[in-house]
C-alpha cells in the first residue's frame, strides 16, 4: 500500500510582491500581441480590403477636353483620370442636339474621329470603372476646317493653253498616195507647267467639214507638255475623201481639254480640189490629148490619135479601161456635116 505523501510544510507560498511582477510582465506581453496580430499576412489583405472599400465609387468626370482639327478629321484629348479604366466618348455636329457614338470603352485619353470639314463639331466624354461613369465633360465647339495654303508652294502659273496645226489646211486628195496627210498640233501654255500636263485633244468637234464624210474620223489623242516645259507636240493623220462636187472651202474643229486650265482650240481649213482647172486631176478621170492638135481646113482626110491618160488624185493608174469618146458637140464652131465629115463615137 501505497503511504499518501503530504506536501512539506517548509514550502512556503509565493510572495505578494513576486506574484504581481509576473503579471505586469503578462500584461505587456499582451499589449504588444495587439500590433503583432496587425502585422499578420492575414490581417494584411483585410486592411487592403477595408482601404479599397473606401475608393470603391465611380471615377471623377474629365475635367478638360480639347479638340483639334485637320483635313477630314479631328482629335480629341483630355487629361487621364484616376481610377479610369476606360472612357465614353461622342460627338455632335448640331451643338448637342443630337449625339453620334466615337468609342464606348477607349482605352486611352485621346481619339481621332473621320468628321466633315464643313461642320461645327463638339465633343463629349466620361470616364469609366467597374462602379459606374463619371458625369459628361464636353469640349468647346470647333468650328469647321479650312486648309492652310503653304506659302512655300504658290500657285500654278498656268492659266491657259493654246493649240495650233502644221499645216493649217490641207487641200482635198492631197498628200501620199492614200490620200493621208500627217498634221502635228503643238499645245502651247502661258507658262512653265509645274508637273508633266495632258491636253486630250479631239479632231472633228465643230467645223463645217463632215467626220466619215469628207475625211476618215480621227481618234481622240494626249498631247502631253512636260514639266517646266510650255510646249508639247502629237501628230494625227487626215485621210480626205474623194468629192468631186464644187462646194467651196471647209473646216475641221480640232479642241482639247486639260485638267484646271482652259484650252483654246483652233481649226484646219480643207480645201476643195474642185475649185481650179486641173481638178480632174486630182481626182479621178481621163484626160484626153490629140495628136496633131491642129489640122488644115482643105487638107483633106487627116489621122488623128486620141490619148486618153487615167489617174486617181493626181497619180497615175496602171489599169486598163474603157472609154467612149465623142468627136463634136454642139455649140462647137466647126460643124460636123459641113465644115468636117461627121465622125461615128
Amino acid at each position: 500500500m501505497n503511504a499518501f505523501r503530504a506536501r512539506s510544510p517548509s514550502t512556503a507560498p509565493a510572495a505578494p510582491g513576486r506574484a504581481f511582477s509576473r503579471l505586469a510582465r503578462a500584461g505587456c506581453a499582451a499589449a504588444l500581441a495587439v500590433p503583432l496580430l496587425l502585422m499578420l499576412p492575414g490581417n494584411v489583405a483585410l486592411a487592403q480590403a477595408q482601404k479599397a472599400s473606401e475608393s470603391s465609387n465611380p471615377p471623377d468626370t474629365p475635367s478638360s477636353v480639347t479638340v483639334t482639327r485637320a483635313d477630314g478629321s479631328l482629335t480629341a484629348t483630355w487629361p487621364a483620370v484616376a481610377d479610369a479604366t476606360s472612357y465614353h466618348v461622342t460627338y455632335s455636329s448640331d451643338g448637342g442636339g443630337s449625339w453620334s457614338l466615337a468609342s464606348e470603352n477607349h482605352s486611352t485619353n485621346s481619339i481621332t474621329i473621320s468628321v466633315d470639314n464643313a461642320e461645327t463639331y463638339i465633343v463629349g466624354v466620361r470616364a469609366r470603372n467597374e462602379h459606374g461613369d463619371s458625369g459628361w465633360r464636353n469640349s468647346p465647339s470647333s468650328p469647321p476646317y479650312a486648309p492652310v495654303a503653304d506659302p512655300a508652294d504658290p500657285a500654278d502659273p498656268v492659266t491657259s493653253i493654246t493649240l495650233s496645226l502644221n499645216p493649217a489646211s490641207v487641200r482635198e486628195g492631197e498628200g501620199n498616195s492614200d490620200g493621208e496627210t500627217t498634221v502635228t498640233v503643238t499645245a502651247t501654255a502661258n507658262a512653265a507647267v509645274e508637273s508633266a500636263t495632258d491636253v486630250a485633244v479631239t479632231v472633228g468637234a465643230g467645223g463645217t467639214a463632215t467626220p466619215g464624210t469628207d475625211y476618215a474620223v480621227v481618234t481622240d489623242f494626249t498631247v502631253t507638255i512636260p514639266g517646266n516645259a510650255t510646249t508639247g507636240s502629237g501628230t494625227f493623220t487626215l485621210k480626205t475623201a474623194p468629192d468631186p462636187e464644187v462646194e467651196g472651202d471647209e473646216t475641221i474643229g480640232v479642241s482639247g481639254t486639260a485638267r484646271g486650265v482652259a484650252v483654246a482650240g483652233t481649226t484646219l481649213t480643207l480645201t476643195d480640189g474642185d475649185n481650179d482647172e486641173v481638178s480632174a486631176q486630182w481626182w479621178y478621170g481621163a484626160k484626153l490629148r490629140l495628136y496633131p492638135g491642129t489640122v488644115s481646113e482643105d487638107g483633106g482626110k487627116q489621122k488623128v490619135t486620141v490619148e486618153a491618160k487615167m489617174s486617181f488624185w493626181g497619180k497615175p493608174v496602171h489599169s486598163t479601161f474603157w472609154y467612149d469618146v465623142t468627136v463634136g458637140k454642139s455649140g462647137d464652131s466647126a460643124v460636123a456635116g459641113v465644115d468636117y465629115v461627121a465622125v461615128p463615137n
